[in-house]
């Protein structure tokens, strides 16, 4: 259980002005937080029963950190390129045949990691926020930064994964039991997909449930609005669903 003071990140000495977009003020603020909140937030983050987001750690007077966007995001970006390639070489060592044809690097992988994971947790909190606060008016609304955050800090579920998969490289022949290793694949992958995605919907779903509070009286007027938010909350497991599905086929599939 994080110490109090990793749940409180400390903003008091967070400068007031925060500038113009041009200026480096205006981003330096996205990424004021010390090692011991982003460790602390982490920690929470491993637990996707956590009602609590990381993100709502943090006053609304300020801007939600972006710092877990950066680094987590590019560690799984790492680690998912290490992941693909170890278990690919591992599966040739221990298992491969003279005449199996060798195992070359793609390189394309950490590209294609890069897109998958920057741009889904850019991509899907930006259609949120667009949804949320121009056509469904919520109020409160969803904040674009708190968004990327949480859809950042979820990530954090899918590090296991990667050294799971190489695990099953060493202990699972493909030429033997190529059905038995997919199926294990996938199921690595739907494990992960489905704390990460808990953890997301979590979070998100009492700020759009406040937007459907129904007064006395008024329950069947708020039958449409409240379909339009059960709409939404599908949506955003369809989105991650479609995720879990690329990077299934993206990283978890030994050639």
């Amino acid at each position: 259980m994080p110490s109090r003071s990793a749940q409180q990140p400390n903003h008091s000495a967070a400068p007031k002005s925060t500038g113009s977009f041009h200026q480096v003020s205006f981003y330096t603020r996205f990424f004021d937080i010390n090692t011991e909140d982003f460790i602390g937030k982490i920690v929470l983050a491993l637990n996707p029963f956590n009602h609590a987001s990381v993100a709502s750690t943090q006053t609304d007077d300020g801007p939600t950190e972006l710092y877990g966007f950066l680094w987590i995001n590019a560690t799984l970006v790492f680690l998912m390129f290490v992941s693909a390639t170890g278990s690919n070489l591992l599966a040739q060592w221990l298992h491969g045949t003279d005449d199996a044809p060798k195992y070359e690097y793609n390189f394309q992988l950490l590209t294609l990691s890069i897109t998958i994971f920057y741009g889904y947790t850019v991509i899907v909190p930006a259609l949120l926020y667009v949804v949320t606060t121009w056509f469904m008016h919520f109020s409160p609304r969803l904040s674009l930064t708190r968004l990327v955050s949480i859809y950042s800090y979820a990530n954090v579920l899918w590090i296991p994964t990667t050294a799971a998969n190489v695990v099953l490289a060493v202990f699972v022949s493909k030429a033997k039991h190529h059905f038995v290793l997919n199926i294990l694949q996938w199921v690595l992958v739907a494990v992960s997909a489905s704390l990460s995605g808990l953890s997301i919907v979590l979070k998100v779903r009492p700020i759009i449930l406040q937007n459907v509070v129904s007064e006395p009286g008024t329950e069947d007027a708020n039958a449409p609005k409240r379909n339009n938010h059960q709409a939404l909350l599908l949506a955003i497991v369809v989105a991650h669903l479609a995720f879990a599905v690329v990077i299934k086929f993206s990283f978890f599939g030994i050639a």
